[in-house]
This record gives structure tokens, C-alpha cells and sequence, in this order.
């Protein structure tokens, strides 16, 4: 069929050595580099093809990768905030304890201090009470008025200073609520 074109019939082929016109050979030739250029070009487009579209599954998958690489550095930024405000809360919650154990403190010194000066108060009047009867005899009832009445009032002080302490402490206390109010506020 092939040769038919240039009026050869071919029936059956036997070639043990062939010399064909150079014009014949070329033409014959090119028809066979045509072929072989164009499966070339085929298979070449195949490859190049095939390169974009690796190209693009990389870009693809690099962007993906990017996404996700971004959506968990987003979440371990959630949780280290999250955590922070958790420590945050704590500090204040200790904040406020330590507070709060301070002032009980303070208040329950002030008041083993004003029932101590209290106790030592009326330890001196007595004191004082018994060795002014010891002296003298004779005017042992105008000291011992007067004893009593210092013992009235130091009593009276201490008992003023009791309650002044305790004013004190339970105003300490007050504060201190406040203060902790406040920091559980932030």
C-alpha cells in the first residue's frame, strides 16, 4: 500500500541487499523520522504534561502542608492562652488567700497584744493594789482608791484598745476583700 504510490506492487519481499535511489531512500526515511518525531512529540508533550501536573499536586500539597502548619500553630497559641489565663487566675486566686491570711494574721496578733497589755494591766494594778497596803496602813484607803481608779482606767484603755484592734483588723479584712474582689474582677 505504501509503495503502491509509486507503482510497485509488492507480492512477496525477500531483501538480502537493497540500494534504492537516494530520493526514494530519503523519502522513505523521512517518512520513518516523521513517525519516530512525531511519537517523540507526543510522548514529550505526555512528559510535559505530566510535569505540570506534578508541579501543580507539589503546589498542592505544599499549600496544604502550610494550611495545616498554620491551623496548629493557631491551636498551640489557643492553648498557651488558654493556659496563661489559667495561671493568671490562679496567681490571683492565691494572691487573694495569702491576702486574706495576712490580714487574719495581723488582726489576731493585734489581739493577743491588747489582751496581753490588758492581763499585764491588771496584773500591775494588783501588784501595785497589794504593796500599797504593805506601806502604810494609814493611808492605805487613799492609795488604794486611787490604785482602783488607775486600774479603772488603764482597764478601760485596754479594753478601748481592744476594741480599736479589732476595728482595725476587721477594717484590714474588709480591704482585703476588696482588694481580692478586685483581682478576681481582672
Amino acid at each position: 500500500d505504501h509503495f503502491s504510490q509509486y507503482g510497485v506492487v509488492i507480492t512477496d519481499i525477500s531483501v538480502t541487499n537493497v540500494h534504492l535511489p537516494k530520493e526514494f531512500a530519503d523519502t522513505m526515511q523521512e517518512a520513518t523520522v516523521w513517525h519516530n518525531r512525531n511519537e517523540f512529540k507526543t510522548l514529550q508533550q505526555e512528559y510535559d504534561l505530566r510535569k505540570i501536573e506534578v508541579r501543580e499536586a507539589e503546589a498542592k500539597e505544599k499549600q496544604k502542608l502550610k494550611e495545616d502548619l498554620e491551623k496548629f500553630t493557631a491551636e498551640k497559641d489557643k492553648d498557651v492562652a488558654d493556659w496563661r489565663k489559667k495561671k493568671k487566675l490562679v496567681d490571683a486566686e492565691t494572691s487573694k488567700q495569702l491576702s486574706v491570711v495576712k490580714e487574719n494574721e495581723t488582726a489576731d496578733v493585734l489581739e493577743i497584744k491588747s489582751n496581753a497589755e490588758l492581763v499585764v494591766a491588771k496584773l500591775d494594778s494588783e501588784r501595785d493594789v497589794r504593796l500599797s497596803k504593805i506601806r502604810s496602813t494609814g493611808t492605805a484607803e487613799s492609795e488604794k482608791i486611787k490604785i482602783e481608779t488607775d486600774t479603772y482606767l488603764q482597764t478601760k484603755r485596754a479594753n478601748a484598745e481592744a476594741e480599736i484592734a479589732k476595728n482595725k483588723a476587721q477594717s484590714l479584712k474588709l480591704q482585703a476583700d476588696a482588694e481580692a474582689f478586685a483581682a478576681k474582677q481582672l
